[in-house]
């Protein structure tokens, strides 16, 4: 039988190199996933809206006026409309509750809401707030999460 010596000596710088660039690319990796990877939140559309709520003995309307700041694309718009009084009490527009659908009447088509626009929509049936009630009006930017407007409006 033939005694075979072992020689282990090269096993350690061998393991210390192949650790080093491990460690290298793992650092290198989590660094670019910070440069590139995590950047900042984009920001919602700023835009100053101003709503009017009227009741009359058919139905009730709400006028949208755009005036000022950044054009608001209609889909990505989605609007909420609360009692102030009662919040758990929601209203809903006959066209939806996206912008896209009050500035369409709900045609399907992509539309765009520029300053100096104005707009109507018609609250659904007997659920829609009457003369004298309070709500709160709240615009959402659907891609950001973020809010464009939340108004405090008193129906006429």
């Amino acid at each position: 039988m033939r005694n075979i010596k072992k020689n282990e000596e090269a096993v350690t710088p061998v393991l210390a190199v192949i650790l080093l660039v491990a460690i290298t690319v793992i650092v290198a990796v989590i660094i670019a996933v910070f440069m590139f990877g995590v950047g900042a939140p984009a920001d919602a559309p700023q835009a100053k809206l101003r709503f009017v709520i009227s009741e009359n003995t058919s139905a009730t309307t709400m006028d949208v006026y755009h005036e000022g700041g950044d054009p608001l694309i209609g889909k990505d718009s989605k609007i909420v409309i609360n009692d102030a009084i009662n919040s758990s009490k929601s209203y809903g527009l006959n066209a939806g509750d996206t912008l896209d659908n009050v500035l369409s009447g709900g045609d399907g088509n992509t539309q765009t809401f520029v300053p100096g626009e104005r707009n109507t929509a018609t609250f659904n049936g007997t659920g829609r707030p009457t003369a004298g009630a309070i709500v709160f009006v709240q615009v959402m930017d659907t891609p950001t999460g973020q809010m464009v407007a939340n108004v405090k409006v008193v129906v006429n």
